[in-house]
């Protein structure tokens, strides 16, 4: 498609941008690794540049100054700029509560987004965007033209359409925010994007990728399992479906290697071995690479008890740290939230494949403290579990139930607890947060025990899932991730001169300095 000439491209130089994309959010301190990108403001920009349209995405935002946003944006900024967007995934920190306009940009001062909007509205006449994987918080700032929630290939280009050349939007509401309105476009009612057709342009300049960064890789979306505390979109998907075509993941990989030397990825899959097919095609493809690839994934680790070769499938294609969201070890918690397997099955599995891939896969747990059947017996339960030398996962990460009040309007993709909270004995307080009366346990009491156990895991808690990778980014060697723990990778490492000179890099490569 060609763009008609009321959008002049400029040649020479820097391209203006019809779009631009403001991206971040995760504010770590400078004494771990910093730079950590998202998949999904590169697949809007993707789909973007295929229908014709110009594009730039600035990351980091959440390290950047006002000025130096400014200074990146500037070259790209005038009368063809059609809008400007905020990609949110990551902008929030799970704090609780907040004001809604608080809750939009967790991370990242109001002031600073201010005045990045007035520098755009003072200088074009480009739109104000708001989107993000899922919609987790309400439509709250008034500055905000449109609200795009949920997966936006296909929205996203239709918007667009809109914004360029009066196109109708298929689907939207107005609402008002402060006597001003506002668009709210629902992704989930439009078309589903042809998975066979996605590719993520991450070897193009314009994406100002690093040398040899980590990127993250998209195989397939949705999960098809329905677990009652999730509030992704695309759950009890069929299986064999939302996947990608393998040869055109294999092209997009040897083009990022070639251009940028980039062997190392974030599998963004929500329930990457969900698919025993998938999986088997997944070997064929990494083994068949002209590179060794490194990566890490989310996991069922009942998948793996039920198809055991998955863990040499996985151990074979470069799998180096994992994810496996087991949630609880109360069996009836577990059965609550649709997890089938058996507490004594899944320890016995976990310490079979912690055997399997001892020194060579870091294994990464997730646990969820709160659950319908939890209680103070069982804590202390699992305090003794995980704190014991049976206890083979290399990290783990407690947190407690997050439940949102559906009352408050905070989600428009909410979980099963979140949306029949009553059905699984939980209530909310007059501040938002939850109790559950039977159990005498609320989000509070949950929240203390988390970080209780969380501190009982650091002396020995490995570096595991998706922030290896992004420590491997840095220049850490993968056998220190392997044999050491995370308190002796950061003694070992100067992160934050480490983390000024790569985000000097990126500033540089930006035009922000």
């Amino acid at each position: 498609m060609v763009l008609n000439t009321s959008l002049k491209i400029i040649e020479l130089g820097v391209k203006l941008a019809n779009v631009i994309i403001l991206s971040g959010g995760l504010n770590k301190p400078p004494q771990i690794p910093q730079l950590r990108r998202s998949l999904g403001p590169y697949r809007i920009a993707s789909e973007l540049n295929k229908e014709g349209y110009t594009s730039v995405v600035i990351d980091h935002i959440q390290y950047l100054s006002e000025e130096e946003i400014i200074s990146a944006i500037k070259p790209h900024v005038d009368e063809n700029t059609l809008w400007m967007g905020f990609s949110s995934t990551f902008f929030f920190a799970g704090k609780s509560p907040l004001t809604a306009l608080e809750k939009l940009y967790q991370n990242i001062p109001y002031e600073k987004i201010t005045s990045i909007f007035n520098y755009v509205k003072d200088n074009s006449k480009a739109k104000i965007v708001y989107g993000g994987a899922y919609a987790l918080f309400p439509p709250a700032d008034p500055n905000v033209d449109y609200y795009v929630a949920g997966y936006a290939d296909v929205s996203i280009i239709n918007l667009t359409k809109h914004l360029h050349k009066g196109e109708p939007l298929l689907s939207y509401k107005e609402i008002t925010i402060e006597d001003k309105q506002s668009i709210v476009i629902d992704s989930g009612k439009y078309p589903e994007p042809e998975m066979n057709n996605i590719e993520t342009f991450w070897h193009e300049d314009s994406f100002n990728l690093l040398p040899n960064e980590p990127v993250p890789l998209e195989f397939a979306r949705g999960c098809i399992f329905k677990c009652k505390f999730c509030n992704y979109p695309l759950l009890g998907k069929k299986k064999g479906t939302y996947i990608r075509d393998m040869e055109q993941v294999k092209d997009e990989m040897i083009k990022l290697w070639e251009t940028k030397g980039t062997d190392t990825f974030y599998m963004t899959d929500d329930t990457f071995n969900d698919d025993n097919e998938k999986m088997e095609d997944f070997h064929k493809l990494f083994t068949s690479l002209p590179f060794k690839p490194k990566f890490s994934a989310f996991l069922r680790l009942d998948l793996i008890n039920k198809f055991p070769h998955q863990a040499d499938l996985l151990l074979e294609a470069g799998l180096i740290g994992n994810f496996f969201g087991i949630e609880t070890f109360n069996w009836q918690s577990a059965k609550a939230i649709g997890k089938g397997l058996h507490p004594d099955k899944v320890k016995a599995r976990l310490s079979w494949v912690a055997d399997k891939w001892k020194n060579k896969v870091n294994i990464g747990v997730g646990l969820i403290i709160g659950l319908p059947y939890d209680d103070e017996k069982y804590f202390e339960e699992l305090y003794n579990y995980v704190t014991s030398d049976e206890y083979p996962a290399d990290h783990t990460v407690y947190n407690p139930l997050h439940i949102y009040d559906q009352r408050r309007g905070v989600s428009l993709y909410g979980s099963e607890f979140s949306m029949k909270p009553e059905i699984y004995g939980y209530k909310f307080y007059e501040n938002g947060l939850w109790y559950h009366e039977e159990q005498k346990i609320d989000f509070n009491r949950c929240k203390q025990v988390a970080d209780f156990l969380s501190t009982t895991q650091f002396n020995k808690n490995k570096i595991s899932e998706f922030t290896m990778i992004t420590y491997l980014g840095l220049g850490v060697k993968l056998e220190d991730l392997l044999t050491k723990t995370e308190s002796e990778i950061n003694a070992m490492y100067d992160f934050p001169k480490l983390n000024h000179e790569q985000l000097m890099q990126y500033k540089t490569m930006i035009g922000a300095i």
